[in-house]
């Protein structure tokens, strides 16, 4: 719990319907968790730790999941005869340092072996060091902001920490840029500070359905189309003063 809660702060304090266990596995390392044998193998990405790939085998299948790396042979024995390989693209052909590239990974398909195979495309490197250079030129845009402390505090994605002046809140989004979402950990610290009720504004429900897997007992509406609102002032009535979630 104490590593969960370093990676992603708030997220211990979330209650699931499930255990929660943490396997520390090195590379070339197998073991076996509930039943299901987990290898561990060593790939190219700069992430700060050992970045690895996972072959996971239960019940006679195989499900191979490359992670973010470059390619590397390693992949071969990852994804080698597996029932379902799950890989990452960031672009069709051009190569870049520390990612995977569809035609590499086409190219490796044979050797692989694979039965069937199931490419994530991400069209754009977001939230990642790839980034650094947009953060860059965005920085000084927002800092010159006319901008007024926030009226409640904001939990950041790039750190789920809450934000109550506004000088904080830009820095959170000019990190966010280049840094991971965490998402997850922004639920948790929510949920730790007594937050009940979620209500997400715009188009699509990606965000509720998100939500309700990391709180359950949570009140999820969205607002996304006038018809929306009765169903939000709702949700909202049922609240005691400071109990309103964003």
């Amino acid at each position: 719990m104490q590593v969960m809660e370093l990676l992603f702060p708030g997220s211990s304090r979330v209650e699931r319907r499930f255990a929660t266990e943490i396997h520390e596995i090195d590379a070339a390392e197998t073991a076996v968790i509930n039943g299901i044998t987990v290898t561990a193998y060593l790939v190219e990405h700069a992430c700060g730790a050992p970045p690895f790939a996972l072959r996971f085998v239960c019940d006679g299948k195989v499900l191979a999941y490359m992670g973010d790396t470059e390619w590397t042979d390693n992949l071969l024995a990852v994804g080698r005869g597996a029932d379902l390989l799950i890989a990452e693209a960031l672009f069709f052909e051009r190569r870049v340092k520390y990612h995977l590239d569809y035609a590499s990974l086409k190219g490796n398909l044979e050797r692989i072996g694979a039965k069937r195979v199931i490419p994530l495309a991400v069209s754009v490197p977001f939230h990642c060091a790839l980034m650094k250079p947009a953060a860059a030129r965005l920085a000084p845009e927002l800092r010159a902001l006319a901008t007024d402390p926030p009226r409640v505090p904001i939990v950041a994605n790039v750190d789920a920490e809450p934000k109550r002046e506004a000088g904080a809140a830009i820095e959170a989004l000019v990190q966010q840029v280049s840094s991971p979402v965490r998402w997850e950990a922004v639920v948790g610290r929510l949920a730790s500070e007594g937050v009940t009720t979620y209500v997400e504004v715009g188009s699509g429900t990606v965000l509720s359905g998100l939500v309700r897997k990391i709180h359950r007992d949570a009140t999820v509406v969205s607002f996304g189309t006038p018809d929306d609102f009765a169903a939000v002032e709702k949700a909202l009535a049922c609240l005691h003063p400071g109990q309103a979630g964003g």
